[in-house]
């Protein structure tokens, strides 16, 4: 047993510490996480109390080979024949709570959902102090959209490690997800103070930074409204005034956009989600005139000849449960790209709801459809506002 936690503490420092597993830290769907937390304390042994003390040996535990044969088949990529080695090792001994944590990594690899978050339950049965089957079980109640239990979870964490990098990026996650993005711009910060480089906190300060952006872009365009009549010098000193208001945060975008960078682009469950992260934060981060569409580049004559890009599937969120719940009502409004190589690019929450309608909406946006604008049969790119009305009834 003893040996099986140290694995798991240098597996655990390797991915936090190692430029090489860069992404490794990301297994989160809508969001992200591996288990990845330090090792728990080792469980006593109770010696054989039957042999004197001078003739006492070690004994093996039930189902250790099997425990050690299945770690080692998960580590070289055989999920499947971990499962099984692993299937035999609880079997013989339902208290090793190290088998069922990697029982669960093993079933959650394969695909087996159900089975993976009961054995990370067992494991946490079989001693409450295993951290990484804790923050293994958060993680997949934030992919069921639990997001009391997954608050619950991490909670626990930290009442014995105050400074857990893997729950702190999960309270982050909700606090988010509740559209608190100053809350969670905190608790990616306070992770990435103990474990600089961390890829999920590093994920979680994207998001939150282009949440506060996006929001605070939304305001400036409100309180600053102009007319269709507006004149390009008009219209030049309010993206003067926008640009100062928020060089603080994209000077934050770039920053983290960088360390992102570093970090790598490995793929990984999460990478499709890395990926928008980053290249919105730099996108976003560069001067104005890095940032216009090929339409908004255009002269008022040229873009008048400009065939729209029109949506041809727009996909419906839905609710989450605790919105439901509550019966939220309310618009949740988007401003993204639609890129003329028809993909959707570089989102932005301008309206915003909490209890994870807003990331409803996001999810739903990316899967838009459309048939891009083109200007003398070219197609080009162009700036598009998408809402999305949730109404309890």
């Amino acid at each position: 047993m003893r040996n099986s936690l140290l694995t798991i503490k240098r597996q655990t420092e390797a991915r936090r510490t190692s430029p090489d597993a860069r992404l490794a830290a990301l297994g989160l769907c809508v969001y992200l996480f591996t288990a990845q937390a330090v090792a728990p304390r080792a469980q006593t042994q109770t010696p054989n109390a039957a042999a004197p003390a001078s003739v006492q040996t070690s004994t093996v535990a039930p189902g250790s080979a099997e425990r050690e044969r299945g770690m080692a088949l998960y580590q070289r990529g055989d999920a499947a024949g971990a499962v099984a080695a692993l299937r035999d090792a609880v079997k013989a001994n339902e208290r090793d709570a190290v088998a069922w944590y990697y029982l669960g990594l093993a079933l959650r690899s394969t695909g087996v959902r159900t089975e993976a978050r009961t054995a990370f339950e067992k494991a946490l049965r079989a001693d409450s102090r295993l951290t990484q089957a804790r923050i293994s079980l958060a993680t997949m109640l934030l992919e069921a959209d639990k997001a009391s239990e997954v608050e619950r979870e991490a909670k626990r964490v930290l009442e014995r490690e105050r400074d857990n990098p893997d729950a702190q990026t999960l309270i982050g996650l909700i606090r988010l997800r509740d559209d608190k993005a100053e809350a969670a711009l905190k608790s990616a910060d306070d992770a990435l103070g103990k474990a600089p480089g961390h890829a999920s906190a590093l994920l979680l300060k994207g998001r939150a930074l282009l949440h506060l952006y996006g929001k605070t872009h939304y305001a400036l365009r409100t309180q600053h409204t102009l007319s269709p009549q507006a004149s390009e010098d008009e219209r030049r000193k309010v993206d003067e005034l926008i640009e100062s208001e928020t060089s603080a945060l994209r000077s934050q975008m770039n920053e983290v956009a960088g360390q992102m960078e570093r970090v790598g682009g490995q793929e990984t469950a999460d990478s499709a989600m890395w990926r928008e992260v980053s290249e919105s934060l730099r996108f976003y981060s560069r001067p104005l005139e890095g940032r216009r569409t090929s339409v908004a580049s255009l002269d008022p004559a040229a873009r008048a000849q400009v065939q729209k890009a029109v949506i041809r599937f727009k996909p419906e969120p839905g609710y989450t449960e605790d919105a439901r719940a509550k019966c939220m009502k309310g618009t949740v409004s988007l401003r993204l790209a639609a890129a003329a190589d028809g993909t959707v690019k570089y989102m932005l929450p301008y309206k915003t709801l909490g209890r994870g309608l807003t990331w409803r909406a996001l999810e739903a946006a990316r899967a838009i459809k459309f048939t891009p604008a083109s200007r003398d049969g070219q197609p080009i790119s162009q700036w598009i506002i998408v809402e999305y009305n949730f109404n309890c009834y």
